[in-house]
């Protein structure tokens, strides 16, 4: 949209000129003193997200607060090792979710993620739904709930079809006790299942989903 033009256009010349913030961290990640859309899309933001993915969220903010350039390229050399390993951990989830199978009555695919890092689900979704586009995926850890000590499984979602609308779903689910917790939205969303009704989830889901009317997707054409 226009607006959002106007925020990158602002945004770009505040950092490309340092302006009233320690943007040379910014500017020392990509080496350049001129930073593009594309450097903060592909090479910035993904080095500063890969603290909260992998490690420490408090990590890729540090770098904004210090002006020793010393600290901050040690900030950026950690930055650019999590990003790197997050690259392979992307890698390794791609092959395995190339094997994933899904149930012929089964209209969610549920992963277990408990090898990868919560930060990693939602990456590791968006890769299944990539596979199965016309099926949400849910991809969880189990864990003793703190709350009240329950063996629960909670995880990302993601919906690549905007036709679908999971959370919808997930509200009916929670009602009737098949799920515990729902946030966010039908493309990208949390939820949370107790182990023991995971089998039932799905199954319930299934049906839920099937008893839909999903409309056709169709492709608007603009100039």
């Amino acid at each position: 949209s226009y607006e959002n033009s106007c925020y990158i256009r602002l945004g770009l010349d505040m950092i490309n000129n340092n302006d009233e913030f320690n943007f040379s961290f910014l500017q020392l990640m990509k080496d350049s003193p001129e930073m593009t859309p594309k450097d903060v899309s592909f090479s910035v933001a993904p080095k500063i997200n890969s603290a909260s993915r992998i490690d420490d969220t408090r990590l890729g903010a540090a770098g904004f607060f210090y002006e020793d350039q010393n600290k901050i390229m040690t900030v950026i050399d950690k930055l650019d090792e999590l990003n790197n390993q997050r690259k392979q951990i992307t890698a390794d989830a791609r092959e395995t979710v190339a094997k994933i199978n899904i149930g012929d009555n089964e209209r969610i695919v549920t992963f277990d993620g408990a090898n990868y890092g919560k930060g990693i689900h939602g990456i590791i979704a968006s890769e299944i739904t990539k596979r199965f586009p016309d099926y949400p995926a849910f991809v969880y850890s189990s864990s003793i709930s703190s709350e009240d000590g329950v063996h629960i499984c909670a995880g990302s979602v993601r919906c690549a079809n905007t036709a679908i609308n999971a959370m919808s779903i997930f509200e009916q689910l929670k009602d009737m006790h098949i799920i515990r917790k729902a946030a966010g939205h039908s493309s990208a969303c949390v939820i949370e299942v107790t182990a023991d009704k995971l089998d039932e989830f799905i199954k319930t889901f299934s049906a839920l989903f099937d008893s839909m009317e999903i409309p056709p997707i169709t492709i608007a054409l603009d100039g």
